[in-house]
């Protein structure tokens, strides 16, 4: 240490080694067990969910943290950083872009990536002043207009099922397309078709009245409906796919 006195009469100076550096918040001081609570989401894509499409090969993310201790943005110990893994295998810092939304307790990462088309994972890791982890992990599909077409199976579902008066069947595509929906007693026969549906990329629904062609109501019992897409790319060439599902009407 050095000291000068008013008036630049005198200094001094001096040493100590025995001072003890210890954390601001250390686990015995709060009853804190808990890791951040952390969200993400994408721009654009408000009622995003786990397993989504994405429709851009630079997706926005953004990432809530919240945690009562605050959070960690030192890079020490290393293991404890504000982090993001990507698909598994890359890890990138993210303190940088962590900007405070509500105090030392609640901020936000938001980050720009650059990936190409297909399935990818995340899963971002935080934590907090007192040591805690907290983590959370998502995943999506990047698709544009190379992306092969597809009525995605797993999407696809009638709600509610069963129904009384009416049903909604979402489905998703990952192309723009024309769309069909047919309807079938279980012994093949069709009582119902739409072929003017134009589906968007990404989640849709389509609402059915659950009456026949001829505006008649439905007897109760089990339903098969069969949704075609087909798809047109810039040269006319056209792909089609399908899927058929049951639906069951009672009252």
């Amino acid at each position: 240490m050095f000291a000068l006195e008013d008036g630049l009469e005198r200094d001094g100076s001096g040493a100590y080694d025995r001072l003890v550096i210890a954390p601001t918040i250390s686990p015995g001081q709060v009853s804190d067990v808990q890791g951040p609570e952390i969200q993400v989401r994408f721009e654009g894509y408000e009622k995003f969910v786990d397993g989504d499409f994405l429709f851009t090969e630079r997706p926005v993310i953004l990432i809530e943290i919240e945690d009562a201790t605050g959070i960690n943005l030192r890079p020490f110990p290393q293991f404890a950083r504000l982090e993001v893994e990507l698909d598994g295998r890359e890890r990138i810092d993210l303190a940088e872009d962590f900007t405070y939304t509500g105090g030392y307790t609640r901020g936000q990462v938001r980050r720009i990536f650059s990936l190409p088309p297909g399935e990818h994972s995340l899963e971002v890791k935080a934590f907090d002043n007192v040591g805690n982890r907290g983590s959370a992990k998502t995943t999506f599909t990047i698709v544009n207009e190379s992306t092969d077409f597809e009525l995605v199976d797993t999407a696809i579902a009638p709600y509610p099922n069963p129904f009384q008066d009416e049903v909604d069947i979402l489905f998703r595509l990952t192309q723009d397309a024309d769309v069909t929906l047919k309807v079938f007693t279980v012994s093949g026969r069709r009582i119902y078709e739409d072929d003017s549906i134009r589906g968007l990329a990404g989640d849709n629904v389509l609402h059915w009245n659950a009456r026949d062609e001829g505006g008649g109501t439905l007897a109760n019992g089990t339903y098969l409906y069969k949704l075609e897409a087909t798809f047109r790319d810039a040269k006319g060439k056209e792909t089609t796919d399908d899927f058929v599902g049951r639906v069951v009407k009672m009252r």
